[in-house]
């Protein structure tokens, strides 16, 4: 009776092939415009958000950055809440309309009644006003606008695999949504180029804060538009995704079918049910807090670079002000390319030394731009390749690293990311604070050598230290893996008369041996 087990469990059983249903072309499309509106305000939040409130609304240097680290820290307590509410909370009236949804509409409608008010003049201040009035608007209403940012994106992201009917899907949707965060970033950066191109202003200046807040409406409208889409078209099923898979994992299987093999049983026998890591075990694994660094200083490193560029363009190199858009599309354009190539590069060298050779690229990067003189300023494009190539491999293997660690431990994966989320929010809005704690005063319309001199130190040394910490910390504390599988390459047209290696058997028949005779 061994031999057919044998097979039985070598074969793959008849249901096994057939697929699912396709989730339907306009669920799938109309779901990909959900987190659009997000996307628009990120790309304008994380480039222009420190220049604009220092250049053209006129904060000082120091409340700019008290103001960051605000938002950033709304942003970094408001999202596990929002999180546990959107899995949680019913809203009674809109529950027919469904749960998910309702969380994402709720968000769409804070994030487009703050957003105008954010890129728009003080509408509660006068020249009699206090100098804390402007800090004390403006943060109610980034406040308001990262309530609604997080309940958006957890909302959409959650709706994944409520929505998706095969695992494929579940890739597809969020690939369908990346590339879209790349198409919203290429449209900002276009958009601020036409409006500040009509400008008359030769710089940065109040005088262009019209201009910003035609951008602000311009993203409400598109962004208002898209969210219409999503809502119209996308269908939240009545069964959320956890009671399909605990219906599916619950389905009785019978005694005699074909489904019921050997491997079942060497499974329970030999490979007991993993318990998930508790949040006071990863408090005690070291390579819990040598990833939060990592982390961490990658996005020091991404987001620094990327929110004192414009002034590095324009205060250290004394470009023009559409260069703050163009400069950032480059940057953006290359980045895209490069998330595409590292998985090829990653498969090739590991995570490990990707994430070394992103570092070292953009220490190369930093050096360029700390180098590079206002006379030879057309080589700052170079520059700008390089650095975009380093800061999208840095990001893409930092969270493959991340992946890795958690490992078979999803269950609390959710902490992991949270934590690293936290740190990561946290740590930047307080970088920022210091180097606008520290930035040097100038009078509007006046060149600042001074300035021009700390914004170079700022935005080459703070993301190239970042770097270096990171890249330490990886080479000695990280291990490189290489994983070998004993699947068998086949193709297609062989798939009739696939074979087993002859490694995977041995295996197999050592497990069988450790049995007792009466399972065999």
């Amino acid at each position: 009776m061994g031999v057919p087990r044998l097979f039985t469990c070598l074969q793959k059983p008849e249901n096994a092939s057939k697929l699912k249903d396709r989730t339907p072309l306009r669920q799938r499309i109309s779901y990909s415009t959900g987190h659009i509106f997000n996307d628009l305000c990120s790309a304008v939040w994380f480039t222009y958000f420190i220049v604009y409130f220092n250049k053209v609304v006129g904060l000082s240097t120091t409340d700019t950055g008290l103001l960051f680290l605000i938002a950033q820290g709304a942003d970094a307590i408001l999202t596990p809440f929002m999180g546990i509410g959107c899995d949680r909370i019913v809203i009674k009236r809109f529950a027919p309309y469904g749960k998910r949804k309702s969380w994402h509409l709720c968000g769409t409608i804070f994030v487009a009644v703050a957003w105008p008010f954010i890129f728009s003049p003080c509408l509660a201040c006068s020249e009699d006003s206090p100098k804390w009035l402007p800090l004390l608007y403006y943060s109610v209403t980034v406040v308001i606008f990262h309530v609604g940012w997080a309940g958006v994106q957890i909302a959409h992201l959650s709706l994944i695999p409520e929505i998706a009917r095969r695992p494929g899907e579940i890739v597809e949707l969020n690939a369908v949504r990346s590339g879209l965060t790349f198409v919203c970033g290429i449209f900002i950066y276009v958009v601020t180029w036409i409006l500040l191109g009509q400008a008359s202003e030769e710089g940065i200046s109040p005088n262009l804060a019209k201009e910003f807040t035609q951008l602000s409406l311009i993203v409400v409208a598109i962004g208002f538009l898209f969210s219409f889409v999503f809502h119209w078209g996308t269908i939240e099923p009545a069964t959320s995704a956890t009671g399909k898979r605990k219906e599916l994992t619950e389905e009785p299987l019978d005694e005699h079918s074909s489904d019921q093999s050997l491997c079942v049983e060497i499974v329970e026998r030999d490979a007991p049910s993993h318990q998930p890591k508790t949040w006071r075990q990863w408090f005690k694994d070291p390579q819990f807090y040598a990833m939060g660094v990592v982390y961490t200083c990658s996005r020091i490193t991404v987001n620094v670079s990327q929110s004192y560029f414009p002034f590095y363009l324009t205060e250290t190199l004394h470009f023009q002000k559409e260069a703050i858009a163009y400069f950032p599309l480059v940057i953006l354009v290359t980045g895209a390319i490069s998330s595409v190539l590292v998985k090829r590069i990653s498969k090739s060298l590991g995570t490990k030394w990707t994430f070394c050779l992103a570092c070292t690229i953009v220490l190369g990067a930093c050096a360029w731009f700390y180098l590079q003189t206002i006379s030879g300023r057309e080589g700052v494009y170079v520059a700008a390749f390089i650095m975009g190539c380093g800061n999208s491999v840095m990001l893409v293997t930092v969270l493959s690293m991340t992946a890795d660690m958690i490992g078979i431990d999803k269950a609390s994966g959710g902490f992991v990311y949270s934590v690293m989320g936290f740190l990561d929010k946290g740590f930047v809005g307080a970088v920022v604070l210091v180097i606008q704690t520290f930035y040097p005063d100038s009078p509007d319309g006046v060149i600042c050598e001074q300035c021009g001199s700390y914004v170079r130190l700022v935005f080459t040394l703070t993301p190239g230290i970042s770097a270096v910490i990171s890249l330490v910390i990886v080479g000695l504390c990280f291990k490189s893996k290489l994983v070998l599988s004993c699947q068998p390459r086949i193709e297609k047209a062989d798939q009739s008369t696939q074979t087993i290696p002859v490694e995977c058997l041995a295996d197999f028949y050592e497990k069988i041996a450790e049995l007792p005779s009466s399972n065999v």
